[in-house]
């Protein structure tokens, strides 16, 4: 078995979840090729959390720091291979990037399509500002990058649904 220690802060759920993927060094020496993954309950022995985080967005996710203090885990909870632990946090890495892209294309829509309805409805020198050129051009530019990031983003997704290695668009 392993004897884990350590601590990480801006855990998503830390506290409500049953169980924690770690991922520790086993092999200091190796760097990347000496990190090993590991499942840990949450009532494991050693294990605590921190009180929630204050954040200034993204609320409905309760973060924490999370403490291990010589926490045993045997070795059927052993996520692959010794070792093989940085491959696949960078695979993880790459589907959260295209989650997090595809809530930045949301988030940045609805800020385009408020400033959109605000620019309909607010009327200045006798008529709707989006009827100014240089309004409904910097609205039309926030439009196509819009566009441009939500294609990355569907790209992207649709790479990870063909099994392709999609770090380079991640």
């Amino acid at each position: 078995g392993y004897c884990l220690n350590g601590q990480k802060a801006w855990i998503s759920n830390a506290g409500a979840a049953r169980s924690y993927v770690v991922f520790a060094k086993t092999d200091p020496a190796l760097r990347a090729a000496g990190v090993t993954a590991f499942l840990v309950s949450s009532d494991a022995a050693g294990l605590s959390v921190g009180e929630p985080m204050r954040k200034m967005g993204q609320r409905a996710i309760v973060c924490r720091e999370v403490f291990l203090a010589d926490v045993f885990v045997p070795d059927e909870d052993r996520l692959g291979g010794e070792g093989e632990g940085f491959v696949g946090l960078m695979r993880t890495f790459d589907i959260s990037r295209i989650v997090l892209g595809a809530a930045a294309v949301g988030a940045a829509r609805a800020a385009y399509e408020y400033a959109r309805d605000y620019a309909r409805t607010r009327v200045q020198f006798g008529r709707p500002v989006i009827e100014h050129q240089a309004v409904a051009f910097r609205l039309a530019d926030m439009a196509s990058r819009i566009e441009a990031a939500r294609l990355v983003v569907l790209r992207a997704a649709r790479a990870v649904d063909a099994g392709e290695d999609v770090t380079a668009l991640a």
